[in-house]
């Protein structure tokens, strides 16, 4: 792995270990069952098919916030070359069950571990919300991607229907780790500012029956959003 700097795993205090995910008052246990099938429908309906078209299957691919490794064991099954970074050392270990990627703890809010221009696809799903400094991830993220390599990202939508129905109980607002909520125009015009051209730009209201997750896609009104941009 073509790390810059060796960080040594007790650097990284992080309120993102074992509680985070299986607490009494955690919303990641009381929606486990939901991002796991979130993760598997990106990947699936939204996320496979570009890399097809885009990359080989020896391509390096990056999960930012990788958590418990699922989206990187179903791009093990494709032959990708995975890598992973997370700042919970819970998370890591669990990954390392399941993933045959190279993983590292790290922090996401600080610059990340990796050489420029090396990876073909960075995912950020779930994870830019929980940041200091979005415009700053972003930016990495275009550091360690190649040209032309694809960026994947996923987040609430503030401007979700949900949000209107559920109010300060929409999950958006659970989470006391959220830091930045966006919607379609404003996500665009961050990452379009780090040097990325964005090519799809919809919502998603998955696990909503199909024809309904097709009447909210390109609206702004959909549970979350799905954005794919490529590095210019």
């Amino acid at each position: 792995m073509l790390l810059q700097k060796n960080e040594d795993m007790k650097q990284f205090p992080s309120k993102f270990e074992k509680e985070y995910f299986q607490g009494d008052k955690s919303n990641y246990t009381t929606c486990y069952d939901y991002k796991m099938g979130n993760i598997s429908y990106l990947y699936t309906k939204k996320a496979l098919p570009i890399l097809k078209r885009s990359l080989d299957t020896k391509a390096k691919i990056l999960d930012l916030g990788c958590a418990f490794g699922n989206l990187l064991s179903m791009l093990d099954k494709k032959g990708y070359k995975t890598y992973g970074l997370d700042i919970s050392q819970y998370a890591i270990a669990k990954a390392r069950k399941i993933t045959k990627a190279d993983l590292a703890l790290g922090d996401v809010n600080k610059e990340l571990p990796y050489n420029n221009n090396f990876f073909d696809a960075v995912f950020a799903l779930d994870i830019i919300e929980h940041l200091n400094s979005p415009i700053e991830f972003v930016h990495e993220v275009a550091r360690v991607v190649k040209k032309n390599g694809n960026f994947f990202i996923h987040t609430p939508n503030i401007n979700s229907i949900f949000e209107k129905i559920f109010k300060e109980k929409w999950f958006g607002y659970r989470d006391d780790s959220h830091l930045y909520l966006f919607n379609k125009k404003n996500l665009k015009f961050l990452v379009e500012k780090a040097g990325f051209e964005v090519f799809i730009n919809e919502t998603i209201s998955y696990p909503l029956p199909s024809i309904l997750r097709q009447l909210l896609k390109n609206t702004d009104l959909g549970g979350s959003l799905w954005m794919v941009a490529r590095k210019i």
